[in-house]
């Protein structure tokens, strides 16, 4: 719906996977919610990236990065297959006898099973020369541990995040404390995407001259200790009045009728010539 002046008075979201994009004869651009065809002077269509082949169209992340996250599907089933039918024999015996025939090695294998075989410590009296050698897969290698680690660090890459999210392996967290990492983690993620949905939406939407901002207090702010220096800080550069700092940490304004007022520190008049 629009106000008498034109300007949008209420918006509604359409799902992406119930909307449809044409071209027409005059390469023009239709658009379709579940088989109506919208508006486009009503439509506001804000894609992520562009796909090669038809540019009118936006590109999510998975899209975007389908080979690397195959790969990743692919090392998966690589390993299921291994741990499942990639069994290695415990021992193998190599006898001294260069002529044994196969129905003696069964039968020998057999007898060695229902002598040894389950939880048992008796000895074994081998013929001179026989070699009993354990067989083994290591844990790493068979899980693909190496691989597992380089393809959490590529869908970290993929999703613009720290490896340390995923559970990929990262440096040292010796420095670093939950709070300013939750910080860190919206701002790379968060804060890119709203800058991309205020420039177009206020474009859209709102006069020229005006522009359209997100409250990120919500999410972006810092605890209250940093937040009060922060503050403090641009109050006394001048920068804010102590009641729009109030106003940032969503406090009333004060009664104080100084506190609108800006103060600014006195710079310290230079030494006349001469003088120390």
């Amino acid at each position: 719906t629009r106000s008498a002046a034109g300007y949008p008075l209420s918006v509604e979201w359409l799902p992406a996977q119930r909307t449809t994009l044409t071209i027409d004869r005059d390469d023009q651009v239709q658009y379709w919610f579940d088989g109506h065809q919208l508006d486009k002077d009503d439509l506001v269509h804000i894609r992520r990236g562009a796909h090669p082949q038809f540019v009118q169209r936006g590109v999510g992340v998975v899209e975007q990065h389908l080979s690397q996250l195959g790969k990743v599907a692919a090392q998966e089933r690589f390993e299921k297959r291994t741990l499942d039918g990639g069994a290695v024999p415990s021992v193998a015996v190599i006898a001294p006898n260069p002529t044994l025939s196969q129905s003696e090695a069964d039968t020998a294998k057999e007898a060695w099973v229902a002598k040894y075989g389950g939880a048992t410590r008796e000895p074994a009296i081998l013929p001179n020369g026989t070699q009993v050698i354990p067989l083994a897969w290591s844990p790493a290698d068979s899980e693909m541990t190496e691989a597992r680690k380089l393809s959490l660090l590529d869908v970290a890459n993929i999703f613009g995040l720290d490896g340390y999210w995923v559970g990929a392996p990262t440096s040292s967290m010796t420095y670093r404390s939950p709070g300013p990492m939750f910080l860190s983690l919206l701002r790379q993620t968060v804060a890119p995407i709203l800058t991309v949905f205020e420039q177009v939406w206020g474009k859209a939407w709102l006069p020229h001259g005006t522009d359209l901002r997100f409250h990120r207090q919500a999410v972006l702010t810092d605890d209250m200790g940093t937040m009060i220096a922060y503050i403090r800080t641009a109050v006394d550069a001048g920068l804010w009045t102590p009641n729009e700092g109030r106003e940032w940490m969503g406090m009333p304004p004060s009664t104080d009728p100084d506190a609108d007022q800006l103060t600014r520190t006195p710079t310290p008049p230079h030494p006349e010539e001469g003088q120390p």
